[in-house]
């Protein structure tokens, strides 16, 4: 049979204190355990779930085992698929006997969660570990405004993935206007510091946008700052490194408002988006189902524009939840604006029951697909313009 995982655990937070307390927490926890000391005990698979001798045995989590399969060349998809009991282990076992596989073994150690016994993932004996604690703790000390004044917004920890997302109690943005005036649309703008036990070795820094009428959450890269802070280097240069990555950006969060009323001045067109090469990123953050990606790909030129064309049109109807689909279908709006698009992603992955790591990825890959707009700002409204006057002619010669 397949060999047996455990699940992800993932958490949520609404306030440091409870973010803090689970970090201390996990710093006690997950260890790094060098595989050599299993392979120097004769370490076996057993049981399609445990491996280890006498008193040293660990299982695995979805992640853990996932990882071990791809740092070894060790087809996952194949072991998954065995249906006879112990075979799983009988087949790892065999592979793991080889001198070569435990000279490359030896190389890499286990990320452990000594609670339970359970391997969170692999990376090499080079790796610089980094905990969340220490990170929480390097925030305060090096940017204390940062860790006094912000609010938490809703964070999260993934099999050790933290994504800590503080808001600016400045900072602000969103008007929306049309047939019916002009109103508020507030979003908030702040921060996301994302850290890794188990693989990524660098801190990563977004800007955070969360708006309120809907909750929707979205992370952009920022165009101008490199925003990440390698865990290896010198302990004593990690206070410039830290603050090389987030005082940009924190200087930078005052044009946050400006992209986003840059999207909302930008009329939603799906052929403008199509003809300056917006389909992929469109299809990056939502995919094509099967059957649509294979028909994609049979088609050229001005058959595959006009496909992705129809696709793109649809995304709202098929993909918008209750407040953008609201946008779509108001009178009181003259028109759609991109804004109004990004939106339709962002409140599906808050709304739909699809997992929090694949929420996460979309509102990432949407904030990919905010920087594309803005860097083909230009294209995009020349488009526009050009196909809005197609469309008066052709209105005035149907009259």
């Amino acid at each position: 049979m397949a060999f047996k995982v455990s699940d992800i655990e993932s958490f949520i937070f609404n306030n440091m204190k409870d973010i803090e307390e689970y970090a201390s927490k996990e710093k006690e926890k997950v260890k790094y355990i060098p595989i050599e000391e299993f392979i120097n005990n004769n370490s076996v698979f057993m049981d399609d779930e445990f491996f280890g001798r006498g008193k040293q045995w660990i299982s695995f989590n979805r992640d853990g085992f996932t990882s071990f399969c791809s740092t070894f060349g060790i087809p996952l998809y194949f072991i998954n698929e065995l249906t006879e009991a112990n075979l799983a282990s009988h087949v790892l076992n065999n592979y793991v006997s080889n001198s070569d596989v435990k000279k490359q073994m030896a190389r890499y150690q286990f990320v452990v969660d000594t609670d339970n016994n359970t391997v969170l993932g692999v990376v090499s004996k080079t790796y610089q570990n980094y905990y969340n604690k220490s990170l929480l703790e390097d925030l305060k000390k090096y940017f204390p405004e940062v860790y006094k004044k912000f609010e938490v917004s809703e964070s999260y920890v993934i099999n050790t993935n933290l994504y800590l997302r503080l808001l600016s109690p400045k900072i602000k943005a969103g008007l929306v206007t049309g047939r019916g005036g002009t109103s508020e649309d507030v979003s908030r703008i702040g921060l996301q510091l994302s850290n890794s036990l188990v693989g990524d070795s660098s801190v990563k820094i977004n800007f955070y946008v969360l708006r309120l009428l809907c909750a929707n959450g979205l992370t952009i890269d920022s165009l101008n700052s490199n925003g990440k802070v390698m865990h290896s280097g010198k302990e004593e240069t990690f206070k410039k490194r830290l603050e090389a990555a987030i005082s940009p950006l924190l200087k930078d969060l005052k044009t946050v408002p400006n992209m986003l009323k840059t999207l909302a001045g930008i009329e939603f067109i799906p052929a403008s988006i199509v003809e300056v090469g917006g389909a992929d990123e469109v299809y990056s953050i939502i995919p094509l189902d099967s059957d649509l990606n294979s028909k994609r790909k049979k088609l050229k030129g001005d058959k595959l524009k006009q496909f992705d064309i129809d696709i793109i049109s649809g995304y709202p109807q098929k993909y918008a939840g209750e407040h953008s689909s609201k946008i779509f279908k108001s009178y009181f709006r003259n028109n759609q604006s991109m804004f109004d698009f990004i939106n339709v992603f962002t409140e599906y992955a808050r709304t739909n029951n699809i997992g929090l790591r694949r929420r996460l990825e979309i509102e990432q890959r949407t904030g990919a697909f905010v920087n594309w707009i803005i860097k083909n700002k230009g294209k995009i409204e020349k488009q526009n313009k050009q196909i809005t006057q197609r469309a008066g002619q052709v209105s005035f010669l149907d009259i």
